[in-house]
């Protein structure tokens, strides 16, 4: 028998052998859902100052920044724990375009803008509406309630419970659809975990826009609750069911 004859019968007898291999697996996906309440909420301090000069745009900005985190220091919201510097920008302010400019018209600087950006986390929920009522009683020119989520604890607590869940669900799936087509689960070839999905609350978003000499009470904020998920694909292997 040729070389390629023996290949050729040797591939006849091991294609079947797969082919039944691959209709022998079952894959399968669990997943888990979870409501708890939220207990991180995330805000946005902006500062911003427009003058002649770079200089006079930096003074102005810095003595209401200074004031900002003087009021956040007295709160105990730590620089790099619970805050931190979410963006600065300085740029030219140019003269607009004439309708009808002259052959030697060229754009000026008017003047400068600044915008300085500090990024609040905490899970003193306590705390939000108290921020957002005195930020601009310190200089914020806005305040922003990006939303309420959970801290990386509160997902990790959750994390084992959910995992188990899926997993169960998954299993169940997998015999309901074993049972009929008449086999059974023979074992696990790969469990895969999907990466974790964390929904926030459809009312965790705020902003408040005012001058400084704005006085009112602090507002109330409800967290609501957050929608934590896990999901799992498993493969499982089949067997034939014993008579």
């Amino acid at each position: 028998m040729s070389l390629l004859r023996t290949i050729m019968v040797a591939l006849l007898l091991v294609a079947p052998v797969a082919a039944e291999e691959a209709a022998s697996q079952l894959s399968v996906r669990g997943e888990a859902a979870l409501k708890v309440p939220a207990d991180q909420a995330s805000l946005r301090i902006v500062v911003r100052a427009e003058a002649d000069t770079v200089a006079e745009a930096m003074r102005s900005a810095g003595t209401r920044i200074n004031k900002i985190t003087d009021f956040l220091d007295s709160l105990d919201i730590e620089p790099g724990k619970e805050r931190r510097t979410g963006g600065y920008s300085l740029e030219p302010i140019w003269s607009q375009r004439p309708r009808n400019p002259a052959e030697d018209w060229k754009p000026t600087v008017l003047g400068h803008r600044l915008e300085h950006r500090i990024l609040i986390e905490t899970t003193r929920l306590e705390l939000v509406g108290e921020l957002l009522a005195k930020s601009a009683k310190h200089g914020a020119d806005e305040v922003n309630l990006d939303g309420f989520g959970l801290s990386k604890a509160a997902r990790m607590a959750q994390r084992d419970a959910l995992l188990q869940e899926a997993v169960r669900n998954a299993r169940r799936e997998a015999r309901v659809v074993s049972a009929a087509s008449g086999t059974v689960l023979a074992g696990i070839k790969s469990i895969d975990i999907e990466s974790e999905n964390a929904r926030p609350p459809v009312m965790a978003r705020g902003r408040m826009m005012m001058s400084a000499e704005a006085d009112f009470g602090a507002p109330t904020i409800e967290a609501g609750e957050v929608e934590v998920r896990a999901a799992v694909r498993i493969v499982y292997t089949l067997g034939p069911l014993s008579e």
